[in-house]
């Protein structure tokens, strides 16, 4: 099974809404879309959609936190028709079809190596605007803007 596979690189952990906040505050997010890799109940992109304003998408390969994340995205996700909302999507981050202008957070605390590398190299392939967050494993923020 792929999930086994992965081992401690499923590590649950939660980022506050207003450390994410306080780092997309400065920039202009009209038109980008924020991915959470790794959302868990998809609290977190929930909060930027609604605060921010714009579409989220939260993407987990644990199919039973997507179940339990659904419910939420359908309550919380989109409050009115003007709400750009929330999507879950369940699968591996680095299959993930980032589209546009995209804001990824990726808290890569307990992401082996090997992960990262092949993270690193589909970034270096996108050709839109993308904002990169990142938390490594000593707890360092890094803010990675390319255009």
């Amino acid at each position: 099974d792929s999930l086994q596979q992965l081992g401690d690189e499923l590590v649950e952990g939660d980022t506050p809404f207003f450390t994410i906040a306080r780092l997309l505050k400065p920039y202009p997010l009209n038109g980008y879309t924020f991915y959470d890799l790794g959302c868990g109940d998809a609290h977190l992109p929930i909060f930027v959609s609604r605060y921010f304003r714009i579409r989220t998408v939260g993407v987990e390969i644990v199919p039973g936190i997507v179940q339990a994340a659904v419910p939420l995205v359908i309550k919380y996700g989109k409050k009115k028709n003007s709400d750009p909302g929330t999507t879950i999507l369940r699968g591996d981050m680095l299959f993930c079809p980032f589209q546009g202008k995209a804001i990824i957070f990726l808290p890569a605390t307990c992401m082996s190596d090997f992960t990262l590398e092949q993270f690193a190299k589909k970034m270096r392939d996108r050709r839109e605007e993308t904002i990169i967050i990142s938390i490594d494993r000593n707890a360092f923020i890094y803010l990675c803007q390319f255009v």
